[in-house]
């Protein structure tokens, strides 16, 4: 499977992230795609984000997982759709952070 994604590793990412907000909203983007889709409707396959970006959905067992970051909490309503905690930030590739 090609990378199409990190997380956030280095010291410092997530501070300076919060400090940029057109970066932080592309980030946010990344991670949003059109439609209601539950984790039982999550197909194996690529998925494009509101940023114009792709995601890549894959299941190991009973388990979810999108870029390789397990989905931790499934299918929470939200007012104009469902969310997916996922335990780490995915940054599209080529997104650059200073650290704080």
């Amino acid at each position: 499977m090609p990378v199409i994604a990190r997380t956030l590793q280095a010291p410092g990412e997530l501070a300076a992230l919060m400090k940029d907000t057109d970066r932080l909203y592309r980030v946010l983007a990344h991670h949003v795609v059109r439609g209601v889709v539950t984790a039982a409707q999550l197909t194996s396959g690529n998925m494009e984000t509101m940023a114009g970006t792709s995601l890549t959905a894959s299941r190991r067992g009973g388990d979810v997982f999108v870029n390789g970051v397990k989905i931790i909490q499934a299918d929470i309503a939200a007012e104009n759709g469902v969310i997916h905690m996922v335990h780490e930030i995915i940054l599209p590739l080529g997104t650059v952070l200073a650290a704080a």
